[in-house]
């Protein structure tokens, strides 16, 4: 009993059992509300089988701890009562059931000044929520998304982080972090994968929570109650409250390259420097090869015409990934020979142009698809077309351009170019490039074309021509289970994603096969939204267009496969009486797989119908009833998967009393269908090999299920199996 504790009443005074054993506790100041049976009391009635009642006989309000029939003995058994917060935890400690001292009963009533109250006894937490439907337990975690719903998971509360295997801890920093209101669940959403998981965890109210963070990483901070920050590691962590439930932390890290030196070599510097991790290139057209302590040499062949690429690639640490820019390579400025000039099919009169052969390059940043499938950068191409006619007399041409650092350089020449055209003579190159930062506002990637032909009083011409680098970005509207990147381009049926672009100041249309049904505008921010089709067989062609320049995203659409059943298991042996068959049945939660995806958007239903397969025993005309799949067994009922993928807790059971009993099987395919909303009929259904129910007797008594091949509960001479294992 804790020091703080009250003691209560004195306890069988005469150690008999059939003594009534009740007393008041009374709470001085402090009133229980009584959950939703009444006004507050200020004192409640206590029972000795674990009830706690507002009046003895007449109860408005009556919680139980399940005692049942229980002995106090003098000396051993007391009740107390504990001041906890804003609420009154009451105690039976050391009671012991049906009067056996070998069997001892603990149990508490927790009063919490909202009405609601949780139970515990016999050591097993066992808890009632009178005025939360849909977080019975009050820890602040959906029931949807709780492994123990039932459960008051106080070593839940806070993170609980470990480093990966071989890390290096200078690659983390922590923040703390307070919801100061109420418990609550905290959700981090990291912008890609990392070997360090995306935290998510219960906060106590006022309770510090520090939290490990990936250095460099981009991280949007959730919860359903206001969250601050209260403390951080460095000062270099940009901390930023969005608004009362949210937060976006990271610490930026710079990579810079240093100046090539002698053409040849280049070197890479990384702030903060205590991350480790190495560079890599995939797209450089010239060899790349370590020098040590943060500097590489090009190697380039006297064939290379690359005229000066650049070397982008990415520098990753801790399972991250960076994009890194090194220097232009060794043949930048040693090899770009001039374009070669060719007879002219005029005659032309002297001039020069460049024209883009589209308006616009759109395209998209790399992104993890899946945990293990990296996707690069995706773009249109645009050829910038450059031309000059000598005419009678030559002229001296210039190409250049202004923002082609927002350009990623296919093949051609790099700009500028500059020369002589000779009379007669045509200067022609294309160039093609790629998309690779977008364009701050629309047109501002310029090409200008200078002429001045060979001839007294010649004034310089002057041309242009403009581009625009739209980057568009698709984000889901939630994380998949086991893939945190909501940039991925694998959807499940029905998930909504955002469409963004930069610059936002440019105006884009977007397209489908199914219409203007397939979008949607979020109310008030103005952010386009797609909602992928209900099944995988619809081809919706999604496509974006600015101008004369259009661009379709690679998405695949995912349907459910099946179910992934978890290691909550509830299981009760039925009564069997002498000489008749008994009956077993089990509770599972059940996930909709796979998890590299959300399901959140679609309702799933059990789809009532005659099917499987019956023999022996359950072709008995008392089985019958059971050979059909109705709303009486389950189904019909619609269900939404939670962001964990959990869908529901199903249970599996059969109960065959009969005399005159033999061996049988039956075998349930129970069909699976989903839809965007609850309706009839199902747009799709799961193949039923993903979802089936066994129901098996044997002649010597005994009694198994297997379901979807995930568990096998067996009973023998009234004990219980789960997979192979006894359990009674």
């Amino acid at each position: 009993m804790p020091s703080n504790a009250a003691y209560v009443g004195r306890l069988h005074e005469h150690g008999a059992r059939s003594d009534f054993g009740m007393h008041v506790v009374d709470f001085g100041a402090w009133a229980f509300p009584c959950g939703t049976n009444g006004g507050p009391r200020s004192r409640l009635w206590w029972f000795m089988d674990g009830r706690l009642q507002d009046a003895p006989r007449n109860p408005g309000f009556a919680a139980s701890a399940g005692l049942g029939d229980t002995l106090a003995v003098q000396g051993e058994s007391r009740l107390w009562l504990l001041a906890d917060g804003d609420g009154r935890t009451v105690t039976w400690e050391r009671f012991f059931a049906c009067g056996d001292t070998n069997r001892e009963a603990n149990a508490q009533i927790s009063l919490r000044s909202d009405g609601g109250f949780t139970v515990r006894s016999n050591d097993l937490v066992r808890v009632y929520r009178r005025v939360n439907p849909d977080d019975w337990d009050d820890d602040g975690i959906p029931n949807d998304d709780d492994i123990q719903p039932l459960a008051y998971d106080g070593d839940n509360f806070g993170p609980h982080q470990t480093l990966p295997e071989g890390a290096n801890s200078n690659a983390y920093c922590w923040v703390d972090l307070v919801v100061p209101n109420a418990d609550a669940l905290v959700t981090f959403t990291g912008d890609g994968y990392s070997a360090l998981p995306d935290p998510m965890f219960v906060a106590k109210a006022g309770a510090m929570n520090r939290v490990i963070l990936l250095i460099g990483k981009a991280y949007h901070v959730t919860s359903r109650m206001p969250i601050f920050c209260i403390g951080q590691s460095s000062g270099e962590i940009d901390v930023d409250q969005v608004s009362a439930t949210e937060l976006s932390i990271c610490w930026p890290v710079e990579i810079e390259a240093i100046s090539m030196r002698s053409g040849a070599s280049f070197a890479m510097t990384v702030v903060p420097n205590c991350l480790g991790g190495g560079f890599t290139w995939t797209n450089s057209c010239c060899s790349i090869s370590s020098l040590g302590g943060g500097v590489f040499a090009y190697s380039c062949n006297d064939a290379c015409h690359c005229g000066g690429c650049s070397a982008t690639g990415d520098y990753g640490y801790e399972g991250y990934r960076l994009p890194a820019c090194g220097g232009w390579c060794g043949c930048s400025g040693v090899y770009d020979p001039s374009p070669e000039q060719g007879d002219d099919d005029g005659p032309y009169d002297a001039g020069a142009s460049a024209t883009f052969s589209k308006s616009a390059v759109i395209f998209e940043d790399g992104y993890w698809n899946t945990p293990t499938n990296w996707v690069e950068r995706q773009s249109t191409q645009t050829e910038l077309h450059c031309v000059a006619h000598g005419g009678p007399n030559g002229g001296h041409v210039r190409f250049e351009i202004a923002g082609e650092n927002k350009l990623e350089r296919v093949s051609g020449h790099l700009l500028p170019v500059e020369q002589e055209v000779l009379p007669g003579k045509k200067l022609d190159f294309t160039i093609v490039y790629k998309g690779q930062l977008p364009s701050t506002n629309a047109e501002d990637i310029v090409v200008t074309t200078s002429f001045t032909e060979n001839a007294e009083g010649a004034t310089p011409e002057v041309s242009t021509d403009d581009l625009t680098a739209i980057r568009i970005t698709m984000q889901t509207h939630m994380t998949a289970p086991q893939n945190t990147d909501r940039h991925r381009h694998t959807y499940g049926v029905c998930e909504k994603v955002a469409l963004l672009h930069a610059p936002a100041s440019v105006g884009l249309n977007w397209s489908c096969s199914r219409g203007s049904a397939a979008f949607s505008t979020s109310v008030g921010d103005g952010v386009r939204s797609y909602s992928c089709p209900v099944t995988s067989q619809i081809s919706d062609n999604l496509c974006v267009e600015y101008g004369d320049t259009s661009y379709t995203p690679q998405i695949t659409i995912v349907e459910p496969t099946g179910f992934e059943c978890r290691n909550e298991v509830w299981y009760e042996d039925k009564h069997r009486p002498a000489g008749e068959v008994g009956g077993v049945e089990m509770r599972m939660r059940l996930y909709v797989l796979p998890q590299h995806v959300s399901f959140c958007e679609i309702y799933i239903v059990e789809i009532p119908c005659y099917t499987g397969s019956h023999s022996g025993f359950y072709e008995h005309e008392d089985q019958m009833e059971e050979w059909y799949h109705t709303v009486a067994q389950g189904a019909g009922e619609w269900g939404q998967p939670s962001i964990s993928g959990y869908w529901m807790t199903d249970k599996a059971g059969s109960v065959a009393v009969l005399t005159n009993w033999c061996a049988g099987v039956k075998i349930w395919d129970v069909p699976i269908g989903w839809n965007s909303q609850i309706a009839s009929p199902v747009a799709k259904e799961i193949n039923p090999d993903f979802y089936k129910q066994r129901f098996e007797i044997f002649t010597n008594g005994s009694f198994r299920i297997d379901k979807h091949s995930n568990w096998i509960l067996r009973t023998i001479d009234d004990h219980i199996f789960l997979n192979g294992v006894q359990k009674k």
